[in-house]
């Protein structure tokens, strides 16, 4: 059996990781957990997270085991882990009650349990903090934006193995220019691609998963990854590092930016080095920045340290959670951190660290009641002919709750 967990550094993955489990993040053309599940294909997978995700990811994945742990010798890896072919190796000859660590973070471990028990993630430690320990120097992710960094190298090493899986790639039949060759493009079943399209694969492939559509002239600029049943809008710019979930519309200018799901950004502006969750919507010329005007590395907010830290980067953008909505040329500035269930506007800069929940303007914020947020999720997932279940309210409350003090002391009104 392989189990995969998240870990204590959960809330290094914040806003994002409210409303999911580390694993279930991407980056590439993966999520966390695929790319495990891949590496360690014989095996049956188990999850293992945090209680309060426990009902959610059960609604979500009913034929998926969450939190069980089956009598006999597991293999352990962590949801952060960086895989690579002597990781994987290194993984596979741990012989029983062995671990392997990165400092004081746990990459993987063999265990034996001798009876079947319920354990949560946040018990991990528990397992194998008494196992013989072996350090290697694979850095595991630590940061949100790591992933955002990562992206473009992820998609140029995963698109062999994607291409196996998929066995079959499907070329359009509509006229479409493309640069550097098509063994280097990926159509899934059923991609529409209209006329005028052009597919610039010089520097790293391009995957256009099954169902997607391309409208006409739009540019796109590997590595990239187009999810399926997701629409590229006409004269859209998608360039390299770009990864987009499924069921999203995009349009505008997207550079080295991280989609999860059903997520729009359908209009003209600029979204460049940033991470968003799911069921965000991202109104008309909406722009965020990546880069200082001074050029050092950008800071950002860090849900544990409650502060602004380094995240060595001289290009980040913008992170933010699921359910969150922009109206009109709302402008964010570089390094921002968007909490959940947000509604944001106005003609005032947002800059830094801006909390769940949170309404208003760049200068002036209070906060928006979870019963409406709650509503507007419901009516946005049944548009895509979904239910907000009763298990993904009742977290959504759970999180507004235990936020009300980091809103009042974020949320001040500045203005005069």
């Amino acid at each position: 059996m392989l189990y995969i967990f998240e870990d204590k550094n959960w809330k290094n993955f914040l806003p994002i990781a409210y409303t999911r489990p580390v694993f279930d993040l991407r980056t590439g053309i993966f999520k966390l957990k695929q790319k495990i599940e891949i590496a360690f294909k014989n095996y049956n997978v188990t999850y293992l997270l945090r209680p309060e995700l426990e009902a959610v990811y059960t609604d979500r994945f009913p034929n998926k085991k969450v939190n069980v742990l089956e009598p006999g010798k597991h293999i352990f890896v962590n949801a952060t882990s960086r895989l690579n072919s002597e990781l994987i190796n290194t993984i596979n000859n741990l012989k029983d009650n062995e671990a392997i660590f990165y400092n004081d973070t746990c990459l993987a471990f063999r265990k034996n349990i001798e009876q079947k028990q319920s354990l949560d993630s946040t018990k991990i430690s528990g397992l194998y903090s008494t196992l013989k320990k072996k350090t290697v120097d694979n850095k595991p992710y630590q940061y949100t934006w790591e992933l955002i960094e990562s992206n473009a190298s992820e998609i140029k090493n995963e698109f062999s193995t994607f291409s196996y899986i998929k066995k079959k790639n499907y070329f359009s039949p509509v006229s479409y220019y493309f640069a550097n060759t098509d063994k280097n493009i990926f159509f899934g079943a059923e991609v529409k691609v209209e006329p005028g399209v052009y597919l610039d694969a010089i520097a790293g492939p391009i995957i256009i998963d099954d169902n997607a559509k391309i409208m006409a002239n739009a540019v796109i600029k590997g590595p990239a990854y187009i999810g399926k049943n997701s629409k590229i809008k006409a004269s859209a710019k998608i360039y390299e590092g770009t990864s987009i979930g499924k069921v999203c519309k995009v349009g505008g200018e997207v550079e080295e930016t991280i989609i999860q799901a059903y997520s729009n950004k359908q209009h003209d502006g600029f979204l460049g080095h940033a991470y968003l969750g799911e069921w965000v919507n991202i109104g008309a010329d909406t722009n965020n920045s990546d880069l200082k005007n001074n050029y050092e590395h950008i800071k950002a907010y860090s849900y544990t340290e409650d502060n602004l830290i380094s995240t060595n980067m001289q290009f980040f953008g913008l992170l933010m959670g699921d359910h969150t909505k922009t109206g009109i040329n709302t402008m964010f500035n570089t390094g921002s951190v968007v909490g959940i269930g947000c509604n944001l506007f106005g003609s005032e800069l947002f800059k830094g660290f801006i909390p769940s929940f949170s309404l208003g303007e760049g200068d002036r914020r209070t906060h928006q009641t979870v019963y409406k947020m709650i509503e507007t999720a419901r009516k946005v997932k049944n548009r895509r002919n979904l239910e907000l279940t009763n298990n993904e309210a009742e977290l959504l409350r759970s999180i507004y709750e235990k936020t009300k003090q980091i809103r009042r002391k974020y949320n001040k009104r500045k203005r005069n």
